[in-house]
């Protein structure tokens, strides 16, 4: 727990008498035992997997069938899993289920599993030998997330074997409570409570409920945990849970706690650390944000978040970025907070993630389209050419031409015989207005205007005045000739 809660609890439960006492603590001795014991566990799995200073997954296997089944010594198996290792020969699940395969053809399960059980004693023990006394607690079954739940079995210095029957699993698993499953957190538990789902049973009782209350990936991450069965890790180096990485992370944060009633300048300099640690961790993997969440956590222990999604095609991924709009939100949950907004824990999470290869891969937006490189010239006949920027493959062109009443492509023409004595490779290019130096064609008149979206809409707004009256004087021009002939043929007609 935190020293200060100790201090707390010390203090009411002696009736003020009592106090706790902080010793200083010596990290670097912490680390020093941390490597002595991997240096032991290397030599049963140099290929084991730290998840922290004091917690590691080992796959025995390959060590089981050569010591077990060759019946080889304890140190000519650890030269050749070494000669292994250094040779960079990846050892994959097929291997090691090979591997235990091949020991169950000449050795019975139960003769096997002793064996297993007295290898896992054996490495406990070079343990406390080597590190001067420390006590490591173990846990044996046929998968990772079992190995975790049965390490905490038997604490302190002890180890528990699970079986590799379905029997075995099912019977160790069943009664558990739902939260012992690594990857369950809190709001996955109280969701499963409250439909009165209280262990692993009645996690496979209630399969059928479990498809309407999650999405289908973590619908099947809960089955398959209710059976015991996991192919990954329980924890990540990342901090990714079991259903990160089994269905694809989704998201990626970072968490500080601290003593209560610090400076809001204080506040803000772990808020860029915090920032500058998940964006390192970014980008080791290559990630970018949509979705950027604050946690925060008061001496009250209430619990405040808010969260900002970026722009349509936005994604965030350097501490510059995130900086300002966290310590925003920082500001508005202090505003909006009424009491004292004293602050215990500070986190960051990014969610709605994606790869960069992922986003370099994605359909190019409307923008690049309307930046137009140079104008292309087509022969033959008269073209609308909206080309990318780029160098992008093709153009979308449109064939357009007048038809007998002065009309290009639909819109009238105030200047017929402009427009009809036109050269046939006229073209229009799309441009933002960007580049001042860029002069368009109007559609209308063909007339060069500026490459400025506004002084371009305001041709076109007059151009098409013009036609209307135009248009309108020509009919009306029309009409009073059809009347002049009308008078004419009855004035002859009455002569």
């Amino acid at each position: 727990m935190a020293g200060w809660i100790g201090d707390r609890l010390v203090e009411e439960l002696s009736g003020g008498k009592r106090r706790l006492v902080h010793l200083p603590s010596n990290f670097d001795l912490y680390t020093q035992k941390s490597h002595e014991v991997r240096n032991v566990l290397a030599e049963y799995d140099p290929k084991m997997r730290f998840h922290s200073l004091d917690e590691c997954y080992m796959d025995i296997a390959p060590y089981l069938s050569l010591r077990v089944g060759k019946g080889l010594k304890h140190e000519h198996v650890r030269e050749a899993l070494r000669k292994e290792a250094d040779g960079g020969i990846q050892r994959g699940r097929g291997d090691s289920k090979a591997a235990y395969i091949d020991l169950l053809k000449c050795i019975p399960p139960d003769t096997l599993l002793d064996a297993s059980a007295a290898v896992v004693e054996e490495m406990r023990k070079e343990v406390e030998k080597v590190t001067g006394g420390l006590t490591c607690s173990a846990g044996l079954a046929s998968n990772f997330m079992l190995a975790k739940i049965a390490s905490d079995k038997n604490k302190p210095d002890g180890q528990c074997v699970i079986g590799p029957e379905n029997e075995n699993i099912l019977s160790f698993i069943r009664d558990l409570p739902v939260r012992k499953i690594p990857g369950i957190g809190r709001v996955t538990e109280k969701i499963l409570n409250s439909f009165q789902i209280m262990t692993v049973n009645d996690l496979f009782q209630q399969r059928s409920l479990i498809k309407y209350l999650f999405k289908p990936a973590t619908a099947t991450f809960l089955l398959q945990r209710s059976l015991g069965w996991s192919d990954s890790l329980p924890k990540l180096d990342d901090g990714a849970s079991i259903e990160e990485s089994l269905t694809g992370q989704k998201g990626i944060s970072k968490e500080r706690t601290f003593r209560p009633g610090r400076s809001w300048s204080e506040i803000h300099l772990m808020i860029e650390d915090i920032s500058q640690e998940l964006s390192e961790a970014m980008k080791r993997k290559d990630l970018l944000a949509h979705t950027i969440t604050l946690k925060v956590k008061l001496a009250s222990f209430d619990v405040l978040s808010r969260s900002k999604s970026m722009a349509k095609g936005i994604y965030l991924q350097s501490a510059k970025d995130m900086l300002p709009i966290v310590a925003a939100m920082l500001s508005d949950l202090r505003k909006d907070h009424k009491g004292t907004f004293s602050v215990r824990l500070l986190g960051i999470r990014c969610s709605n993630l994606s790869h960069q290869n992922q986003l370099a891969c994605r359909q190019p937006q409307i923008d690049t389209f309307l930046k137009s490189k140079e104008e292309t010239t087509l022969s033959g006949t008269s073209n609308i050419s909206i080309k990318g920027t780029g160098g992008a493959p093709g153009s979308v062109s449109k064939p357009i031409g007048e038809d007998k009443g002065g009309r290009v492509d639909g819109a009238f023409s105030p200047r017929r015989k402009t427009c009809s004595n036109r050269s046939q490779n006229r073209h229009m290019s799309l441009t933002n207005g960007a580049e001042n130096n860029m002069r368009i064609a109007c559609p209308i008149c063909s007339i060069p205007i500026s490459g400025d979206n506004e002084e371009l809409n305001q041709h076109v707004d007059a151009c098409l005045k013009a036609s209307s009256v135009q248009e309108v004087g020509s009919e009306e021009s029309k009409a009073s000739d059809i009347r002049k002939e009308k008078r004419r043929a009855l004035a002859s007609f009455f002569s």
